[in-house]
Formats: structure tokens, sequence, C-alpha cells
């Protein structure tokens, strides 16, 4: 199913931490610009700045119609850059509201069994050019995956749906990392818990901060 762009104002945050960019490679000239950009699609012999981190967050149902929820977060930006008071750019996940500017990555919603629904952030938006989002349902435990898949994602019209427990890997195109060597970052969420007397579902999500590295391990600056 197709759920309509709902028109949310921001609502609450959920802490997290932090996230930036890698290095892209030197271009060598612009006539060979080309052919650099398709021998840099990986992240060989660069290297990353900054430590994978793990966070708890809430978002509610996107189709959830109380009045006293209309302004919560019903969605995630798996790597939100902004600069913090040490003048430092940072980046982290943040939950968000829905809003006509469709700034986020995936969004949630609850379907009539309870189970959670997780929507690229193309089958939301209509009518935008939008962001490349792959999904993918992992076997194993959110702990036992370290590393995120580098393919077999579903992109932009699949939806997947989860119980609590199963873990799904998500690789997002960034506006962050458009100037990088790879676009994507790559994270992984597994829901803890929903309550549906009032639409909640409570996450965890691992989030490499480093444009093109899949790493899930927390607080080590990855290899690859």
């Amino acid at each position: 199913m197709t759920s309509p762009l709902h028109d949310r104002r921001p609502g609450r945050r959920s802490d997290a931490r932090r996230r930036s960019f890698a290095p892209a490679c030197s271009a060598l000239a612009l006539a060979a610009a080309g052919a650099l950009l398709g021998a840099c699609k990986d992240t060989t012999g660069l290297k990353a700045q900054f430590r994978p981190a793990i966070d708890t967050l809430t978002v509610y149902a996107l189709s959830d119609t109380a009045t006293a929820r209309r302004d919560y977060p019903t969605a995630v930006i798996t790597g939100a850059r902004a600069t913090n008071a040490d003048g430092h750019i940072v980046a982290r996940p943040i939950v968000v509201p829905i809003a006509a500017s469709a700034e986020f990555d995936v969004a949630f919603d609850l379907d009539a069994s309870g189970k959670v629904i997780m929507y690229p952030q193309r089958r939301i938006v209509s009518g935008v050019t939008g962001r490349r989002v792959g999904l993918q349902i992992v076997p194993g435990s959110f702990e036992s995956l370290t590393i995120a898949p580098s393919g077999g994602y579903q992109y932009d019209s699949v939806a997947v749906t989860v119980e609590p427990g199963q873990v799904v890997a998500i690789q997002a195109q960034t506006t962050q990392c458009s100037v990088e060597i790879s676009p994507y970052n790559y994270s992984k969420v597994v829901v803890d818990s929903v309550v549906p007397a009032i639409n909640a579902i409570y996450f965890r999500i691992g989030s490499d901060p480093n444009c093109g590295f899949r790493s899930f391990v927390p607080d080590v600056v990855p290899s690859k």
C-alpha cells in the first residue's frame, strides 16, 4: 500500500551521536573525471574519520490520526548533519515528522496485526525526485550484524514488514555524501518493541557516519 504524505510540523527529537563525511578521491583532470569516479566506487585506499554509533529512538505510526500526536516523529534521517557547540560538523540519525520538505530516509507505520512497515522515502513522497533508499531484511541479531551488506537491497518502491527482533539494513543516498566517492550511508535497524495503544515504535539504529563505509562496530574507526 502507498501511504499519503502527511503535512506534519517538526516534532520531538531523540538523542544521537557523531557523523560526518569521508574524503573523496582527488580529480586528476576534468577530462578524466568520469574514469576516476568509476575507479573509486568503493572505499579501498580511503581513510575513515569517524566512529559508528548505536542509538535508541522512538517514532510513531505514519497512519496515526490522533490530534495529540500530530507533530510526533514518524520517520528517520539516518545521517543528519549539524554543527555542534564547538564548531565541529557532526552527523547522527534523528527522528522527524514527515513534512512537505520530504527530508527523511525511512518512514514507519503499523499494519492491522501490529507489525512494523518501513517505507523508503520515494514510496511515500510522490512527485519529487527524492533520494534512493534500499532496504533488506537481514537474518541474525542486531549485534551480530557488524558490516552492512554490499548488495541485495530493494529500492524505493518496496516496503518491508518486520516484527520486533528482525533486522533491516539500509542503504541511503544522502546530500552530505553527494560529492564523495560513494553517495551512500549505511545503517541497520531493529524494532525492539511496539505499543499499539499509542502507535509507538521503539527501535535501535546503528550507523556508519563515513560515506561509503559499512561498519557497524561502535566507537571504532572503520577500515571498510
